[in-house]
């Protein structure tokens, strides 16, 4: 991540070390004020456990959503989102059984009001550009009803601030978002996941 906003803002470099130094100390500093009120739920892709493990980081407590997604859990404060580890959520009491739905809890709290952009066939959706994959997770809000598109719901979301949105049915739409969510995973910060989904059962399933 850090070497990509570097090539995208080279002037920028001494404000985007800071920022990813500060994010990687988190995991190893030993010294942690956390609150479970700002638990929240952040996607990644399973490779980001192999790239922890390449630099010998503190393994994070994760969960699977897809084959090829994880949820991570992540202390939300007003610099940096840091990623909390099993010793983590221990010393704040947080069970894994009731870890998700306090996250869940605390994602709807702060999310601002979604919006959708777009037209009756393909939507973006905007929530203030930290947390529209998180969006995945409210299961809820993945009804015909707020999405009207033809056949069942198929979302890409190549990055943690980008949400597409399109019908199963609709062919070109279908061809057009794999070409976009490839393209936005290999360029842009905050990889998630280059393939798109499909809502079937209450669920988010490989299309």
């Amino acid at each position: 991540n850090s070497y990509r906003a570097y090539t995208q803002a080279p002037e920028e470099i001494n404000q985007i070390m800071t920022d990813y130094l500060n994010a990687t100390m988190n995991i190893y500093e030993k010294d942690k004020s956390y609150s479970k009120e700002h638990i929240v739920p952040v996607l990644k892709p399973r490779k980001y456990l192999d790239d922890l493990s390449a630099i010998q980081a503190p393994a994070i407590y994760h969960e699977n959503f897809t084959e090829d997604i994880i949820i991570s859990y992540a202390h939300d404060s007003e610099h940096n989102l840091a990623y909390l580890t099993k010793d983590d959520l221990d010393s704040m009491h947080v069970h894994s059984d009731t870890l998700k739905n306090y996250a869940l809890k605390n994602l709807k709290r702060i999310l601002p009001e979604i919006q959708k952009v777009g037209d009756d066939k393909h939507f973006g959706l905007i929530a203030g550009g930290t947390f529209e994959s998180s969006i995945l997770l409210l299961t809820d809000f993945w009804t015909k009803e707020n999405f009207p598109v033809a056949g069942d719901i198929v979302v890409a979301c190549p990055t943690r601030d980008m949400l597409y949105v399109v019908g199963s049915n609709d062919l070109q739409g279908i061809k057009k978002l794999r070409i976009t969510a490839q393209k936005s995973y290999d360029e842009d910060n905050y990889q998630v996941s280059p393939y798109l989904y499909k809502f079937i059962q209450g669920k988010f399933v490989r299309f």
